[in-house]
């Protein structure tokens, strides 16, 4: 299977091209996010945030493990998932009974086998000669489990996105290993991604954490302040500038990169120029959001949605001095990324003079430790909250959180008495 691995970092917009593949005849995508081996060895977050670095491991490696199971680390029985108040978390799988990672807004009916997927990794050991023969039989063994292959398609392509995939840290070796492979890393414009991230962090202060609904209202999100916007604005510029230079190294390779902005507003235009370049047949499907086959409602913080769309909404999340102080900080770096507007993007024509760290970066990038050292420590604390004096915003955040409390109270009723029944929202 040829890989299309979707490198991005948060909020950047990966998993609606993951949906746009998702319908694809030959294309098997994942339902959720799926990295590569997170890299203990050189800087370890244990919360495993965007700047993590992760790597493609070697064969020897695999060999070491004995087999397939204890390589990819699955445990002979599926870890069972809390649903108690505020000890939730997703699903390492991303699938299970009647419940998807990745779908907020539908009910979906939907299984995954988890005896049948690790059966099938211990019959799968023979004959494994590449890190490439490795992950083609974890992937059949995972979408051969989930509703019995319905979504495994001709097998010639398997998609997944990561939201930390840009820390990637030996891009060379993914090259290698996986020959006639992929990597798509998107760009997103710096005013929604602050905005997204702020609206994160922000739901997190009002207590409604990643609970579709309810969610706190724009004005009061506007008014949230106890956040490093500095910090935020500081990722994407290290995550420009880390794309640039991965596109200079890796130029003979097919790194594609795309504007998210693109993507959503031509949709069309954008999908055949990445076909093209995957070598993968247009098809109108690839216009639709999909999940499991079926239309993907999105995971937007502004409701469920049909389709594809667009909006500048950052004005009604960010304050006119959030907008103005990104706008002083990031005008030279969006005008020349502006600049273009043709997939793929050609971010390695911009002028390196405005690049943040451009020198530092591309002196680092000649060593993978150094470089994914200095990266993930660019990154560390970029959701961190400021320390305040209690206000009146306080008070408020303390009451809303209740009140989505006991606007959960059915769900979690539903979840304890009724655990496979209609929709879990939680993700």
């Amino acid at each position: 299977m040829r890989h299309i691995f979707i490198a991005a970092i948060i909020r950047h917009g990966s998993s609606l091209l993951a949906r746009l593949l998702d319908g694809h005849p030959d294309i098997a995508s994942y339902p959720s996010e799926k990295q590569f081996f997170i890299d203990k060895s050189t800087f370890y977050f244990p919360d495993g945030l965007t700047g993590s670095p992760t790597y493609v491991p070697s064969l020897e490696e695999y060999t070491k493990s004995s087999n397939l199971k204890n390589f990819f680390n699955v445990p002979d029985k599926k870890e069972e998932t809390s649903i108690a108040w505020e000890k939730e978390k997703a699903d390492d799988i991303g699938v299970r009974k009647n419940y998807l990672e990745k779908s907020y807004y539908q009910n979906i009916k939907t299984n995954f086998d988890y005896k049948q997927f690790v059966d099938s990794l211990e019959k799968k050991n023979h004959n494994i000669k590449s890190i490439h023969d490795a992950y083609n039989a974890y992937h059949e063994a995972y979408f051969n489990a989930w509703d019995n292959g319905k979504y495994l398609g001709s097998k010639k392509f398997v998609s997944f996105h990561a939201s930390g995939g840009l820390y990637l840290k030996n891009f060379q070796k993914y090259f290698e290993e996986f020959k006639d492979s992929s990597i798509i890393i998107p760009i997103r414009n710096v005013h929604t991604y602050v905005a997204s991230e702020k609206m994160r962090i922000a739901r997190l202060f009002f207590g409604s954490r990643r609970f579709y609904k309810p969610f706190p209202p724009n004005f009061l999100v506007k008014k949230f302040s106890n956040y490093d916007l500095r910090a935020l604005i500081r990722t994407w510029k290290v995550s420009i500038t880390r794309t640039v230079i991965l596109k200079e190294k890796f130029k003979n390779y097919n790194l594609i990169v795309y504007r998210y902005e693109n993507l959503a507003k031509d949709t069309e235009a954008t999908m055949k120029n990445i076909c093209q370049k995957l070598n993968l047949k247009f098809d109108k499907i690839l216009l639709t959001p999909t999940i499991a086959k079926q239309p993907w409602l999105g995971n937007s913080h502004e409701g469920a949605k049909k389709g594809v769309n667009f909006s500048d909404y950052y004005e009604k999340i960010l304050s006119k001095d959030e907008i103005n102080f990104i706008n002083k900080e990031t005008s030279k770096q969006m005008e020349q990324i502006n600049k273009f507007n043709e997939t793929p993007f050609l971010i390695d024509e911009i002028e390196k003079k405005y690049l943040y760290d451009y020198n530092l970066q591309k002196k680092y990038s000649q060593n993978e430790e150094t470089w994914v050292l200095y990266s993930a420590l660019a990154f560390r604390g970029f959701r961190s909250s400021k320390v305040k004096k209690n206000n009146i915003l306080n008070l408020v955040a303390y009451f809303f959180s209740k009140f989505i409390y006991l606007c959960n109270i059915p769900r979690l009723i539903k979840l304890k008495l009724f655990p496979n029944k209609g929709k879990q929202n939680y993700t």
